[in-house]
């Protein structure tokens, strides 16, 4: 795992950012990594932002996104297929949402949908009804 620290020139209010990037070792393939971004500018909106890759649920990544603003994850199975996703080192719905809950993400969006699927996987085993805990971008 390693980290970077760089200055970028903001487009806002002509001030340097400082933002630091990470890497954390994930369990998917030999060498998967998960990438953390973290704003160290105290002015900023945001303070981190975390992107798994491929990944099944990982402690160190739920260790390095705490505070997370955005959690971006992969959720390539559906609940009922979680022996599957463990066997192929994927994530489920469930699963995604669950390491976001431990790091206390503001936000946690969902990607790379296995194709087996038509529209957006089934949510019913997470406690999340489309209407009131969940805003789903079908693209």
């Amino acid at each position: 795992d390693s980290k970077l620290q760089v200055k970028f020139p903001s487009r806002v209010d002509n001030a340097s950012v400082s933002v630091a990037f990470s890497c954390v070792r994930v369990p998917h393939t030999h060498d998967s990594f998960a990438v953390v971004i973290e704003c160290l500018s105290k002015s900023s909106s945001w303070k981190k932002i975390v992107y798994s890759g491929d990944t099944m649920p990982c402690k160190k990544l739920v260790d390095a996104g705490q505070g997370a603003t955005v959690l971006i994850h992969e959720a390539t199975l559906e609940d009922c297929m979680a022996e599957e996703a463990a066997t192929k080192s994927h994530s489920t719905v469930s699963q995604a949402l669950d390491v976001g809950k431990q790091m206390g993400a503001e936000l946690v969006l969902l990607t790379h949908f296995s194709q087996r699927y038509a529209k957006v996987p089934d949510l019913g085993g997470t406690g999340l009804h489309d209407d009131q805990d969940a805003k789903i971008l079908d693209a």
